[in-house]
């Protein structure tokens, strides 16, 4: 997924699977899988999804784990964002200088936490930090990003919250 969204943060090594959802709402859903192949999920594990016929990627975490019996496990997850776009980030260091970034990350389109100036990004694990500001190119806009905040830490992941302002066009990029 995140490898799809243009942003390989390392946690896809495994090919495609399909998963056929036994509820779903606006927040999760929740689907029965057989154990074995699926022996890596766990609580807290990052699921990348598209529903069929949907063109843009999304975003869920693994939150319930249950096993039916000794062939099949219930997964409950809650998506994240319905909508991603991978981006690199550039650091700017405190006295305004920007350092080389290198690494990538998921812009989670909400549209509420966006009219209020923020966003949350999804990174690899342990490289939110708390005291840099980070510039990123996301559809012919530039962005400076301050941190506000770490809201989660997986194994494999940090969940971020920016606040963001655009600075000026670029070149055009399109979101997945």
């Amino acid at each position: 997924m995140i490898e799809r969204a243009g942003a390989w943060l390392g946690f896809l090594e495994e090919s495609l699977a399909q998963w056929v959802t036994e509820e779903i709402s606006v927040g999760g859903f929740s689907t029965s899988l057989p154990v074995k192949g699926n022996e890596d999920i766990g609580i807290g594990s990052l699921i990348g999804m598209q529903p069929e016929g949907v063109p843009h990627w999304s975003v869920a975490v693994v939150r319930r784990l249950q096993r039916k019996d000794e062939n099949q496990i219930t997964v409950g997850a809650e998506i994240l964002s319905n909508r991603v776009a991978g981006v690199d980030l550039n650091y700017s260091s405190p006295a305004g200088g920007a350092t080389e970034g290198g690494e990538s990350a998921l812009w989670l389109y909400s549209t509420q936490a966006e009219a209020a100036g923020e966003v949350q990004l999804l990174m690899k694990a342990d490289t939110f930090t708390p005291n840099l500001s980070m510039k990123i190119l996301l559809n012919g806009k530039e962005y400076l990003l301050m941190p506000i905040g770490l809201q989660e830490r997986g194994l494999d992941y940090d969940l971020a919250r920016f606040r963001f302002v655009v600075q000026e066009a670029a070149s055009h990029e399109e979101p997945y």
